[in-house]
């Protein structure tokens, strides 16, 4: 499965759409109590993450499915999980968030940002990672 670019700008005009990015790591389905393994971006998560976070671009945010792939998980309450991946083409570091609602069936990525190293490294130290599905960084 692939985020296109279009998608993204048509969600960005479109706030109240969503598009599904991919499938979740098992792990973190059953973490976040998703029965349909799949992540979703909402055209009001979108909005959020561009306006406050003026340094992403939607190129950037066309790793998310690589991210929620190869990331490495970590626990932040019953219902969210955040992930951290390194972008291996360019350097750099991001984290995001994924929140599950509906019951677990509607599961959508509720931020993503850059991550500086100290925050990374913090990350890795306070918490037991969910899964490691690639090398993550």
């Amino acid at each position: 499965m692939s985020l296109e670019l279009s998608q993204l700008d048509n969600l960005r005009n479109n706030p109240k759409g969503n598009v599904n990015v991919c499938h979740l790591p098992l792990p973190v389905s059953h973490y976040l109590g998703c029965p349909t393994s799949i992540a979703y971006i909402s055209g009001v998560s979108l909005q959020h993450i561009l306006e406050k976070h003026p340094d992403i671009t939607l190129i950037d945010m066309l790793c998310l499915p690589w991210m929620i792939r190869d990331g490495i998980w970590l626990p932040n309450n019953g219902n969210s999980a955040c992930v951290l991946y390194e972008n291996r083409d360019n350097g750099k570091r991001f984290k995001g968030a994924i929140k599950s609602a509906g019951g677990g069936y509607e599961t959508y990525i509720t931020t993503f940002h850059q991550c500086k190293p100290s925050q990374w490294n913090s990350l890795l130290r306070r918490y037991d990672p969910i899964c490691r599905m690639g090398s993550g960084g």
